[in-house]
């Protein structure tokens, strides 16, 4: 076992489900609505036909995967072994699986190649334009954001489309506690944020206007939670009616969530999270769980236990 993976050899492969808003809804409140599976900003989330894990991995820096025509999910947020002299240790479990990803000339892009030092340049290149104007192969939507101070890297995951100008980033760094701020001014003008992290004291956030639908605007809710409360924070978004479109943070400074929701649509939202509890046999897939009953897995976090040293991964899946 390689030392980017050491964190996960004492993780224990449990599982137990929480479901929110998976029935019938009852009363008068219409169902949620759904967003194209063309708008990449909500990351299929019930766009999404049931499907199985065909292909388990791990993304190990400094490696850029490409998987053409396949969805993956997210980049999980795991805690980075210490750095060794010559390199990051950081690593990230992956999933592709069996179906296409639903739109047509769309690739699932992971990049672990990011030096921090270049992050604010490499944003910048990317909302101005120019590297989609000098050809270079860019991802359209990114959808996760890991940075790691200690190994100055910065890791990406998201989507690769043939309809690249479609969407446009705006991206910014504010403290914590002006986010908020930041993500109601975005959602008022009809941007998504869909990928932030922690860096250096402040927050930097990514979010992408859509080009084929520049009227709709979205109500945003920022959430801070310890390792504890994810389960509980990502459950009470989407009985809010927000799907879950960015998770980052780290288990010290806490988990930042943000919901987005057209704005009025308070519906509330399917929701199943597949964590520890009860044991699994051991060629079973923890993804598989939420993928083949038709979530879109839109965050992974590996935390640790309040209580003792025990190690495991929270799977948030949504539609």
């Amino acid at each position: 076992m390689s030392t980017c993976n050491s964190w996960r050899s004492t993780v224990s492969r449990f599982l137990l489900l929480v479901c929110a808003g998976c029935g019938d809804s009852t009363g008068p409140m219409s169902p949620p609505p759904i967003p194209s599976a063309a708008d990449l900003r909500f990351k299929g989330v019930g766009t999404r036909a049931p499907q199985h894990v065909s292909q388990l991995g791990n993304l190990i820096v400094p490696l850029v995967l490409v998987h053409h025509n396949l969805l993956g999910t997210q980049l999980d947020i795991e805690p980075c072994p210490p750095p060794s002299p010559a390199q990051s240790n950081c690593g990230w479990e992956l999933a592709l699986f069996s179906e296409s990803i639903g739109t047509p000339d769309v690739n699932t892009v992971y990049n672990a190649t990011g030096s921090l030092p270049r992050l604010d340049s490499d944003l910048s290149d990317l909302q101005h334009g120019s590297l989609i104007a000098a050809g270079a192969d860019v991802t359209s939507v990114i959808t996760a954001l890991f940075i790691d101070a200690p190994s100055h890297i910065y890791a990406t995951s998201g989507y690769q489309s043939s309809d690249v100008h479609d969407f446009s980033l705006v991206f910014g760094s504010v403290s914590p506690g002006a986010l908020q701020s930041a993500a109601s001014l975005a959602g008022a003008q009809g941007r998504v944020i869909t990928a932030l992290d922690f860096n250096g004291g402040n927050v930097v956030y990514l979010s992408y206007g859509w080009a084929r639908d520049l009227s709709t605007v979205y109500d945003a809710k920022v959430v801070t939670a310890p390792f504890s409360n994810v389960a509980s924070t990502a459950t009470s978004l989407a009985s809010e009616g927000y799907i879950i479109t960015a998770v980052g943070g780290n288990l010290t400074d806490g988990y930042l969530f943000v919901g987005t929701r057209v704005r009025g649509q308070i519906a509330p939202r399917p929701l199943l999270i597949a964590t520890d509890s009860i044991p699994l046999p051991a060629s079973s897939v923890i993804q598989n769980t939420l993928s083949v009953a038709g979530y879109t897995i839109v965050g992974t976090i590996l935390g640790r236990h309040p209580a003792d040293s025990r190690l495991f991964s929270i799977y948030i899946g949504e539609k």
